[in-house]
Order: structure tokens, then C-alpha cells, then sequence
């Protein structure tokens, strides 16, 4: 276990949604009702003017989760060096029983505003349904795993041209705190506190 984080928030739904989890249970599946709600919140997100600006990679197939999640990770040597000689996994939390990865395509901006906003839509219901949710921004470390992945997995360049955020949820174990990683030493995840904006309020 490790030391109680999020005491952030008063909002209790708030709490939840920013708890990022680490560990999920892989035995426990999400009903096709949840997932057909969760699939149609990353579908149907709103956006501004309607625009369309990022895709979704769904995935269920927990290999190709962890081989992907052996790629994202903040870009500095030590990761690069790990990457490229360790078999590690550097972000559990996208492995829930569903990842849904927000990517751009060729002919796309996907602004980290659009991506961000869609996602925190997603994790916020998938929590009012009694799931726990998870989340990346650390893109591949080398440059080349992208697309090598991608054509590993027999999915379009295209359409998925760069890699913006990754999403998982399902439902987390009952004996361990959210943060805790089956993958870090001592099992206990970094945690960084919060920075939150200045409020200026006109009356």
C-alpha cells in the first residue's frame, strides 16, 4: 500500500475520476450495457462546432495493451536505454479491460484540448457506472515504435498517423490502493501533486 493520495478535492465523484489507476482486475469483465454506454461516450463526445479532430484505437486483446504500454513513457534516457534492453512496463494504467487510444490521423491537428476534454467526459461516466479509469499522455519513446507498432497490429497509418492519449478503464482490484503497480519497484507509483489554475471571479 502505499500513502493516501487525492485529498485534493472535496467531491468525492472528483476524487475518483482523478485517481489514476494502476492496477486493474483482469478477471472482472465490463457488461456489453456499460460498454455499449462508455463506447458511445469515446464515440460521440461533444466537440466544438461538431469538428472532428482525433480517432479511437479500441482495444480489448490485453497483449496488444501491454505491448503498447511498453512504448509510452516520459522521453529521457534512462527510459530510452530501458526500452530498448528491458521488457518493462512503463504505464499499467491503460490496461483495464478496455484501452481506447486517441490518436490523429494524417490530415489531423487533434489539439491536446479536443483529446483532453473527450477523455475526461469518458472517465468521468465510466466512473458513475463503478468503473475505474486510467490514463496516459507519455507518447512512444523512440520515434519508430509507432508506426512499428502499428503495423504489428495490422492497424491504418492513417487514420492513426501519431499517438495523443490513452484511456483504460474496467474495475480495479479490491485489495490494493488504486496506485499501487504489480511493475514498480516497491510497488509504489510516483505520484506528483496537482497544479491548479488561478480563479478570477467577476460579479
Amino acid at each position: 500500500m502505499t500513502t493516501p493520495r487525492n485529498n485534493y478535492y472535496n467531491d468525492e465523484m472528483l476524487r475518483e475520476v482523478a485517481s489514476c489507476q494502476r492496477n486493474f482486475d483482469r478477471d472482472k469483465t465490463i457488461n456489453p450495457e456499460q460498454m455499449s454506454i462508455i463506447d458511445e461516450w469515446v464515440g460521440k463526445a461533444p466537440t466544438q462546432c461538431g469538428e472532428h479532430k482525433y480517432n479511437i484505437i479500441k482495444i480489448t486483446n490485453l497483449e496488444t495493451m501491454l505491448d503498447l504500454s511498453k512504448l509510452l513513457a516520459a522521453t529521457n534516457v534512462e527510459n530510452v536505454v530501458a526500452m530498448k534492453t528491458e521488457d518493462k512496463v512503463f504505464q499499467p494504467q491503460m490496461l483495464g479491460h478496455v484501452c481506447y487510444v486517441y490518436t490523429a490521423s494524417v490530415s489531423m491537428v487533434a489539439p491536446d484540448f479536443h483529446v483532453g476534454f473527450s477523455a475526461g467526459l469518458c472517465a468521468a461516466r465510466a466512473t458513475t457506472l463503478g468503473l475505474k479509469t486510467g490514463f496516459t499522455r507519455c507518447g512512444p519513446v523512440l520515434e519508430q515504435a509507432w508506426p512499428e507498432w502499428l503495423l504489428k497490429w495490422d492497424i491504418d497509418p492513417v487514420n492513426h498517423k501519431s499517438f495523443k492519449f490513452a484511456l483504460g478503464v474496467g474495475h480495479g482490484t479490491d485489495d490494493q490502493h488504486y496506485a499501487w503497480s504489480p511493475y514498480r519497484e516497491g510497488h509504489i507509483h510516483e505520484h506528483n501533486s496537482p497544479n491548479f489554475p488561478i480563479i478570477d471571479t467577476i460579479s
